[in-house]
């Protein structure tokens, strides 16, 4: 007998290994977190690089993602790109017999939509539609059944302003749209109905309900809406922090050949492919970024919104890419436009854009070069487009009398400034060179006050500019040279944000480019 029972507690012993061994596998760590060697996930790779791609680390910080998903502050770039029902036709059909429906005046006639929407879509990148034209607004295209004859139903779309909240998704559609592309304005008028629906994320599912009913959209499919698609990409949103100096993330995954890759790169340029990432069903996305010099692993919740980029999030911080390439080229040409022509740079192709941003970054390496042989100093901006001068080199005191060293560095400027802009290399591209002067902000001063000041220096510079004791042929400088005074309302900053009293106190050229 008892030897019968050392036998069946070596086996209880075993059993009990067993489980817990089983149990050290599925990824809990009794944090609701994971690390994907830890629980399964879309693993992304690096791709591009002859390096191999690094092992995903483990994060110092670990993230539950029901906790996140109840303290973060919802915001719309949540919802870009597209959620719909998995399964496509067949999923939709089911939906439309299955659902319930309310009637809806719809331009004088009474239509039956299903109470919940199968399927929205939301961003600018992933709604083809002029209606992002008009701003104020976050736009959504959402698509529901409506009802015809017995038992009979078909898809339906209606354009909708939306907003967020708590965790309530508000819709007001539009009533009526209309462009007149010849002289680009847009009439358009909504309905008297707003759509409420309460929702909840889960990774890559997005819940919707109203009263009892509710419906699961999935994003990150393919077009039939039927087998997995992963792909985002989106640089750093121009009022967005930037998560450990990341400006460029693109990650996609392809179910069917089971082909993975990612990249990033930092604001400094530094690019890195062989990162390694992955993004689990419940929203955590863990990636390891590899640098030359360090390698770390972080961790947040993602919203991917695929041509609409991805929002991370730690329910603290939330970090925003979602500018496209497109986006990036016109924020960075915006500084070199007049006003009335930004909306142009719609109308202009990605490839366009990109022929005239490498070109204008040619001039201004040139217009640097140019600075620096002729032995003057010029602060040269590439993002802000500005060719500063300090206004003590050119003045004296709160004078706006141009002193004889003043005079001889605008001899050597204008030289340099012609015979780059005016060469054959750069001939048309400049329309106009605007002359701005500038105050620094000192305290009990006003952008009233300053303004005389600035609008004298600025006008003063132009006058000699032109003028025949530059000993410079100055005819195509003097077709397209304006003046400028800004006063105090455009100070300089230093890296920690403060005022540089110094550098604020300037005066600047800044070229117009020719769109044409």
């Amino acid at each position: 007998m008892k030897k019968y029972r050392s036998i069946i507690a070596v086996f209880l012993v075993l059993s009990l290994a067993f489980i817990l061994c089983a149990c050290s596998n599925t990824g809990d760590n009794g944090n609701g977190d994971a690390t994907g060697q830890e629980q399964e996930g879309i693993v992304f790779k690096g791709s591009g690089s002859q390096e191999e791609t690094v092992e995903l680390g483990v994060p110092d910080r670990r993230l539950d993602p029901q906790t996140v998903y109840n303290q973060i502050t919802y915001v719309p770039e949540m919802f870009y790109g597209g959620y719909s029902l998995r399964g496509g036709d067949e999923a939709e059909k089911k939906f439309g017999a299955e659902s319930q429906y309310f009637t809806w005046n719809r331009n004088g006639n009474e239509t039956e939509f299903t109470k919940l929407p199968f399927r929205i879509e939301a961003g600018k990148h992933t709604l083809h539609h002029s209606v992002n034209y008009i701003e104020g607004y976050n736009w959504m295209q959402a698509y529901y059944m409506r009802r015809y004859g017995e038992n009979q139903c078909s898809l339906d779309t209606v354009l909708c302003a939306y907003e967020i909240q708590g965790n309530k998704l508000i819709l007001k559609p539009l009533d009526t749209f209309e462009m007149d592309k010849d002289n680009k304005k847009i009439t358009y008028t909504f309905t008297d109905e707003v759509w409420e629906y309460n929702f909840s994320f889960s990774g890559r599912t997005l819940t919707l309900s109203s009263g009892e009913e509710s419906v699961a959209l999935e994003t990150c499919l393919d077009t039939y809406h039927k087998v997995d698609l992963f792909y985002a990409e989106g640089y750093l949103s121009s009022e967005s922090k930037s998560a450990h100096g990341i400006d460029y993330i693109r990650l996609r995954y392809d179910s069917k050949d089971k082909d993975s890759s990612l990249s990033f790169a930092l604001t400094d340029g530094i690019r890195s492919y062989n990162s390694v990432a992955v993004y689990q069903e419940n929203g955590l996305f863990t990636f390891t970024l590899s640098l030359e010099e360090n390698v770390n692993t972080y961790q947040y919740i993602c919203f991917m919104g695929g041509d609409d980029g991805l929002v991370l999030t730690d329910g603290t911080e939330t970090y925003y890419y979602n500018d496209s390439y497109s986006d990036r080229n016109k924020l960075e040409l915006g500084s070199y436009f007049t006003e009335d022509q930004t909306g142009n740079l719609d109308d202009l192709s990605d490839t366009q854009l990109e022929s005239i941003v490498e070109k204008k970054d040619n001039l201004m390496e040139d217009l640097a070069k140019a600075f620096n042989d002729a032995g003057i100093t010029v602060t040269v901006d590439e993002k802000s487009g500005e060719l500063a001068m300090d206004s003590s080199v050119l003045f004296g005191g709160d004078s706006s009398v141009l002193t004889a060293d003043g005079k001889a560095f605008l001899n050597k400027f204008v030289k340099a400034y012609t015979s780059i802009v005016f060469s054959d290399k750069y001939e048309g591209f400049v329309s106009k060179t605007m002359i701005e002067g500038h105050t620094a902000p000192v305290s009990g001063s006003t952008y009233e006050s300053g303004l005389p000041l600035s609008e004298e220096r600025a006008t003063n510079v132009k006058n000699y500019c032109v003028s025949s004791e530059t000993g410079v042929d100055t005819s195509k400088l003097a077709a397209n040279l304006e003046a400028i005074g800004y006063s105090n309302s455009k100070p300089v900053q230093d890296a920690n944000g403060n005022v540089d009293m110094a550098a604020s106190r300037r005066v600047s050229f800044r070229f117009i480019i020719n769109i044409e």
